[in-house]
């Protein structure tokens, strides 16, 4: 009957039921239930729909306490439980304590089962599944590209590093980073305006957690890091904001041709500069870039 409807606009009670049969499925495994069950809030967007309805159902929760509908309460309690349990990082959160629990024990035969269902639960999370390059405009500097990769215990750090550099943080350099465990802590969501193609603006609620952005004076003198903000916009756009200076970039991922491009550059200047040959790491290499782009289009 209602096909493609989000799970967070059924009825109440066929929400709870089919949290209930979805997750008798998915939860014991890390298998293709497991992804079947968190395809339904596995993108920012979709994340950001559920965490909205769990924070209105929780406001609810409290009313029907304070005016003692204890009746309420319960019926509440049991759709908050269901939805929550369709969040990836609750199941995240809870398998991550299991883990710190058995090696605490050193029951490490335990702790390899739930290593591997934290990796797979990862999967379903945006935040996790940034790696790659990206491209940005720099005030001032134009365009530049970044790798993004992850860093720390858990890979808990995403970390960006410039591909492409300027005068003040070069190639090679961190420019921002963010702990993807750590949202700011006023609230994980934030409302943003991003200019659409047909010039208007649109406002939208997006996944965001704490960081730090880097500054530097020219030649990259007195580098340092500042408070900093990562925005999760969507799967193929994020954004970074520098928060005293107010400066927000957003990054767009490139696509597989571009980023193929790129990569070879970079095997090529780093060819070059193992083998001794400096001269190449500026305009020739840039030749080579022009030639692959040149035969790619061909």
């Amino acid at each position: 009957g209602r096909a493609g409807t989000p799970l967070w606009e059924l009825p109440p009670a066929m929400e709870a039921r089919l949290a209930h049969l979805l997750l008798a499925v998915a939860l014991p495994q890390a298998g293709m239930g497991m992804r079947s069950a968190m395809r339904l809030a596995d993108s920012p967007a979709s994340l950001v729909k559920l965490r909205e309805k769990v924070a209105f159902l929780e406001q609810d929760l409290h009313r029907a306490i304070s005016c003692e509908d204890f009746e309420g309460a319960v019926a509440l309690r049991n759709r908050l439980s269901a939805l929550r349990s369709l969040d990836p990082q609750q199941r995240l959160d809870d398998l991550s304590q299991q883990l710190d629990e058995a090696v605490a024990d050193e029951d490490y035969t335990a702790a390899l089962a739930l290593h591997t269902e934290v990796m797979a639960v990862r999967r379903h999370l945006p935040q996790y599944n940034l790696a790659g390059l990206w491209r940005g405009l720099y005030p001032q500097h134009g365009e530049e590209t970044v790798r993004l990769r992850y860093s720390g215990r858990n890979s808990e750090e995403l970390v960006a590093v410039k591909v492409t550099g300027d005068d003040h943080v070069p190639k090679g350099e961190i420019t921002f980073r963010a702990t993807l465990t750590a949202p700011p802590a006023s609230s994980p969501l934030r409302k943003v305006y991003r200019r659409m193609e047909s010039e208007r603006t649109d406002e939208t609620e997006v996944l965001r957690f704490a960081g730090e952005g880097r500054i530097a004076g020219r030649g990259f003198t007195d580098p340092r890091y500042i408070d900093g903000e990562l925005f999760l916009m969507d799967e193929n756009m994020i954004g970074f904001l520098w928060v005293p200076m107010g400066s927000l970039i957003v990054f767009s991922r490139l696509d597989e041709k571009e980023a193929e491009i790129i990569e070879e550059m970079e095997l090529r200047r780093h060819q070059a500069v193992a083998a001794g040959d400096l001269s190449r790491d500026t305009w020739d290499i840039i030749c080579d870039f022009d030639e692959l782009i040149d035969h790619d289009s061909d």
